[in-house]
This record gives C-alpha cells, sequence and structure tokens, in this order.
C-alpha cells in the first residue's frame, strides 16, 4: 500500500519495456494514480494508456537507445517528469476504466486481508 505509493512518488518513472502484447498492465495505472510519469514500449495496447508527451512516453520496442534517450530525457527535465506524472493522475481520474480498477484493486486488498476469497464480499461494480 503506502511503500508502493511512496516508490511511485519518489521514481523518475515507471519503465514498461514490455516484449510482447500487454492491454492493461496494473501497474500502469498505479503508476498514474500516484503522479508518476510512464515509458513504455509500444506494443499492445500500451499506447492507449498512455499518451505520448502527454501523459508518459512510447519508445519502440527492442531499440534501447531509445529507452534510454526517453529516460535521460525525464531525468534531465524535472518539469516536464511533473506535467506528464500530474497530466496522467488526471486522465486517470476522469476514465471509466480506471473506477473499474479501482474496484478491482479494493477486491484484491479485502482478499489479502482475509486471506481466504471465501470470507470476500464480491461485489459487482457499475461502470459509469
Amino acid at each position: 500500500g503506502s511503500q508502493l505509493g511512496d516508490l511511485y512518488r519518489n521514481a523518475y518513472a515507471l519503465i514498461v519495456p514490455s516484449l510482447w502484447f500487454e492491454n492493461a498492465p496494473i501497474s500502469i495505472y498505479e503508476a498514474a494514480a500516484h503522479g508518476c510519469p510512464v515509458v513504455a514500449h509500444h506494443v499492445g495496447g500500451l499506447h492507449e494508456l498512455v499518451t505520448e508527451g502527454q501523459t508518459g512516453m512510447i519508445v519502440p520496442a527492442r531499440q534501447p537507445t531509445a529507452l534510454t534517450s526517453a529516460l535521460a530525457h525525464l531525468v534531465q527535465t524535472p518539469t516536464l517528469r511533473q506535467q506528464l506524472g500530474q497530466a496522467a493522475r488526471q486522465q486517470l481520474a476522469t476514465c471509466p476504466s480506471a473506477h473499474y480498477g479501482k474496484h478491482l484493486l479494493d477486491l484484491y486488498h479485502r482478499v489479502i486481508e482475509s486471506q481466504s476469497v471465501n470470507t470476500v464480499a464480491l461485489t459487482t461494480p457499475s461502470i459509469d
């Protein structure tokens, strides 16, 4: 919980160097919730979650130089890092799928806290 939040808040960026298709890794939602920009490979649906130059950076997969350049740019430009992180947080707050993700995270937390799925009250979240 709070340790993970601290890591995201203190990170320069979340790096998602996926080589195979991913559509909605929860780590991208977590990073956005904490105002952490994302640098992701252009594979699967990642470019739909990260808007290039607005909420993070998208780089070609299997091109380490592009990833290194994007990271160096974020490290050297704190104002850009802050702008991207704030925009990601704002986008997440207005995204209907993010509300579903929050409900899913809440369910996971209840399961972990109870140590048993049988004792968790399952509810179907409404998607706004």
